[in-house]
């Protein structure tokens, strides 16, 4: 933080600048004078193909993604968070869904975090989960 503010500092700013336009600069500079290390931040792309048909197979309704994956803190260790939605008349028990689970690891050759739409009890999680949620895939 003392770091941070006598960047601001030096170059005559208060506090209260605007950190969203100065964060891209300030951290070129702290990567450039070896404070931090530089990290390449590539985009994850979504097999759509994959997705379509892992959905039709195991009658996925709904396929969305959530968390980290749409956000800006995405790193190459990151999990996938999904959520999907199963047609009710599919009889998908646990085993089915960890087998579900470790075939969307194949896809996406990372761990993956698999959810339930209808299984999101907490109505605090469920609420930030469906608001953030990108649907890739709906039947």
């Amino acid at each position: 933080m003392v770091l941070i503010r006598g960047w601001f500092r030096v170059r005559g700013i208060g506090q209260r600048g605007n950190v969203r336009v100065l964060g891209r600069e300030m951290l070129n500079e702290l990567k450039d004078e070896g404070i931090i290390s530089s990290m390449q931040r590539k985009k994850f792309r979504i097999p759509r193909k994959k997705i379509t048909e892992f959905c039709k197979r195991w009658n996925v309704t709904e396929f969305a993604m959530f968390g980290s994956v749409l956000r800006d803190d995405f790193r190459p260790d990151s999990d996938i968070d999904v959520l999907v939605s199963i047609d009710p008349r599919a009889h998908i028990g646990l085993f089915e869904l960890a087998d579900m689970k470790i075939e969307l690891q194949n896809i996406f050759k990372r761990p993956v975090d698999l959810v339930e739409k209808e299984g999101l009890r907490n109505p605090y999680r469920r609420k930030e989960i469906l608001r953030t949620a990108q649907v890739v895939y709906a039947a």
